[in-house]
């Protein structure tokens, strides 16, 4: 029984690949010619803007030229990374005024976020100094900073330093402007396309380019349990799956699934009918431009009804399984797989259930 799944489905699996392979606009590979330098290209840098630092001291005339100084300094160190994205500094000025936000509060994380996402940044780095006075031996200089998310609020990383200003102070910017990117490098990693563009998305509050779609399969289902395979026979039916955003930053798709199999019993000629109604959650996965998968898990109810004695019985479902999306020129092709657990008084049972239609996007 199992070799007999597994033929089906390796079956199944090659014909749709073999039919991407032959209507695929990227001749190349039907996963986009996924190899390890696409993939790294799939990564997007996050975009970073670095405000100007605010003078936290008693007497700010003495070290006003920290304000630019401390942050040109971090800027020159993110770009020798080459991990993100950098903002011009006029812009975030520019932006700032537009705002009606003064130089001094750029500290404040409300107007650094509040910039930062019209300035269509990932990330916002803001940071405060304090000059010391000390009598009769040399000043020193506090520096705090921060790299703020702006799609969630949250300081992704801090760094507070102290030292003594002497003739050797930028160097000492230097040194903390570097292991500020470091930690920027560490927690603030590149990552895959869709991933910042729903962040970005959802930051202006719009829908990620991955639609609610519906999808309309030819569905296959073959009993698994033992005590089950003596008394059914494999069946056929129809599924139809819906997706539709849902979550924060739209990772996960609400499902409904509706769908009928009809198989006969072997210990009679009666045909046994059984219907479907199952809601949960996926998680689409794109793999280039025109292949994606989604896993899933539903739970739900499902009725079986012979005709003939007009008998039925209503139970819980369980249902995980796997979506799988290819973009064919003007439509995409769908399939699935599953193992779905029915549960009821005279014997739960797994089955294994595969489908192939179409998908339909709104």
């Amino acid at each position: 029984m199992i070799c007999k799944i597994l033929k089906l489905t390796i079956i199944n699996f090659l014909t749709i690949v073999l039919v991407q392979g032959l209507y695929s606009q990227d001749s190349k590979s039907i996963f986009g010619n996924y190899n390890t330098e696409q993939k790294n290209k799939a990564l997007v840098k996050r975009k970073v803007l670095v405000l100007n630092f605010v003078d936290f001291g008693p007497r700010q005339d003495r070290a006003e030229y920290l304000s630019e100084s401390i942050p040109e300094a971090l800027i020159k160190s993110l770009k020798s990374t080459n991990s993100f994205e950098i903002i011009e500094m006029k812009t975030a000025k520019k932006l700032a005024r537009k705002a009606g936000v003064h130089a001094k509060d750029y500290y404040n994380e409300a107007n650094a976020i509040k910039i930062g996402k019209e300035a269509n940044a990932d990330v916002v780095v803001i940071g405060n100094y304090f000059v010391v006075t000390n009598k009769g031996t040399v000043d020193t200089i506090q520096i705090q900073s921060k790299a703020i998310d702006t799609h969630t609020g949250r300081n992704a990383t801090t760094l507070t330093k102290s030292n003594e200003i002497t003739a050797s102070i930028f160097t000492t910017i230097n040194q903390i402007s570097s292991q500020m990117s470091k930690k920027m490098v560490k927690a603030l990693p590149p990552l895959p396309k869709r991933d910042i563009e729903r962040r970005r998305n959802h930051a202006h509050g719009k829908t990620y380019p991955f639609v609610p779609n519906l999808s309309v399969e030819a569905l296959y289902s073959t009993p698994l349990s033992p005590s089950v395979t003596k008394i059914l026979n494999p069946a056929m039916g129809l599924r139809v799956h819906y997706e539709s955003t849902a979550g924060p930053a739209n990772t996960l798709f609400f499902n409904i699934e509706l769908s009928a199999l009809i198989s006969e019993l072997q210990i009679s000629q009666y045909a046994l009918t059984t219907g479907t109604l199952a809601v949960g959650f996926s998680y689409p996965i794109p793999l280039g431009k025109n292949f994606a998968f989604s896993p899933y898990i539903l739970a739900g109810a499902y009725i079986d009804y012979i005709f003939e004695l007009d008998d039925y019985t209503i139970s819980p479902v369980f249902k995980p399984g796997v979506n799988f999306k290819w973009a064919i020129r003007t439509f995409t092709l769908s399939f699935h797989i599953a193992l779905p657990y029915y549960a009821n008084d005279s014997g739960a049972y797994y089955a294994f259930e595969q489908g192939l239609g179409a998908t339909f996007k709104f």
